[in-house]
Order: structure tokens, then sequence, then C-alpha cells
């Protein structure tokens, strides 16, 4: 730390590649340093709607630059199931799908600390962490049986409580209440999430909602209102298809 001190008089000190001379640093790197200037700076994320929207035109891929950790994959099941921009629920479900396999392979083991309960062969060249996201925003995480890395409830836990700082989870799209979410085993490397409704005050869940694998709000229904139902695929010249459902503000 001591080589640390006045960087912005002696410089930085020898880097870990400095006898590499194919490394240069940019002459650049500490005029931050050397100015009065209050350094002010901002991180804008976008989220999921333009996803959705590209998607709906007709495209078969898209580069998203700075957009929330998630949103591609709430983008993705928001267009596939025709979700509405109120549907909250299934879009905060979609949500925690996306937390749980948008770092590489975490979820598949990376993220884990009783990594010493495995054999050491399953724990590199990880396989990716796969969500498969249902209509009403549930999700089983799993990943492909021909690639090394697990998929355990352990696993699972893990990744979901990573980088949380309570229990709603903020993103550019919809906020999820996790006070509810169930984690539990499907099957072999596959772990359901069950989003339950988690409103204050806590209703009771019927037999048959919890059989539905009842849905996981993002905010209580006093503030956004009642979720829209499950309409059809939209297309342009639907009468779901408005711009202000669309709305990227």
């Amino acid at each position: 730390m001591s080589e640390m001190k006045d960087i912005n008089i002696n410089g930085l000190p020898p880097h870990l590649d400095a006898d590499n001379s194919n490394v240069r640093i940019p002459e650049q790197k500490l005029d931050m340093l050397k100015s009065d200037n209050p350094v002010v700076s901002a991180n804008a994320y976008l989220g999921a709607r333009e996803i959705f929207l590209g998607l709906h035109s007709g495209a078969d891929i898209i580069i998203a630059g700075r957009v929330a950790d998630a949103s591609p994959v709430i983008g993705a099941a928001w267009y596939w199931h025709s979700w509405s921009p109120t549907d909250y629920d299934r879009l905060a479900g979609a949500l925690i799908a996306g937390h749980l396999i948008e770092c590489s392979g975490y979820v598949t083991g990376a993220n884990f600390s009783g990594f010493y309960e495995y054999p050491l062969d399953e724990l590199y060249d990880l396989s990716f962490g796969i969500a498969e996201v249902e209509s009403d925003g549930a999700c089983i995480v799993t990943k492909h049986e021909g690639k090394r890395g697990f998929v355990t409830e352990d696993t699972v836990k893990s990744q979901f409580l990573y980088e949380l700082q309570g229990n709603v989870y903020l993103n550019s799209d919809v906020k999820a209440v996790l006070d509810g979410v169930i984690i539990e085993k499907k099957g072999k490397n596959r772990y359901p999430a069950f989003p339950i409704f988690s409103l204050p005050p806590l209703r009771r869940v019927s037999c048959r909602e919890k059989k539905a694998r009842v849905k996981l709000t993002a905010l209580p229904e006093s503030v956004y209102g009642e979720s829209k139902a499950h309409h059809p695929r939209l297309r342009p010249n639907s009468p779901c298809f408005t711009k202000q459902d669309t709305s990227v503000n």
C-alpha cells in the first residue's frame, strides 16, 4: 500500500506485465488525479423494454450495451410469453430467473463455498446455467448435461443471495419482493424457484394457487393496480399494441 501513496506525483508502481513490452499503459492514466476539478460520474442502465421491442420488430439478435444484468432474460421472456407492461408479477419472476443465470457459471458451482465437497474435475470449464421461464414468471434453473458443473439447492441459493441488499431486488424494469421465493429440487440439475405473492399484509395462498406456482409480485397492487390478464402475442395491428404499452420512458 505504501507504493500507492503520491501516485499522482511518482506514478503507478510496476504492474504485473511490466516486463512485457507489448503491454502499454495510456499516458493519460493519472490525469484525473492531477486536476483540481471534482470528478462527477453516473451509471445509466437500460432495461428490457427496448429488448422486447427489438424482438417484437423481428430482430433475431439483440446486442445490449449497458443494460441491467437480468434485463436480457426479462426481455426475452416478456416477448415469448406476450406479457403486458403491467404484468409486474410475471416480470418480477423473470427478474429472479435472470438474476440466477446472469453471472456465467456462478449458479453451476463457481459461486459456491461448498466446492470442496465435489470432485475437482467438476469445478473447471463450467457450463453456464439455463433458466426455463414459465408463463407465470416461475422458473427452473438447469444446465447442459454434457458439460461440467452442477446445479444444486445450495448453488442456486448462493447465486440468489448474491449482490442483494435486502428483501426488495431493484431493477430497471421492475422491483421484486423476495420474501416468498422457494427453491427446491425438481430433478438432477433441475431446481425451480417458486415465486409467491408477498403483499403487506401477507395474504393466505390457496392450494390451487400453490400448485400453479403463484407469482412473485413486483410491488403491492395498491401501488400499481391489478396486472392485466395474459393476452395473445402482441402484433402491430393488435388493440393491445399501443404506443403507451411499449413506452420506453
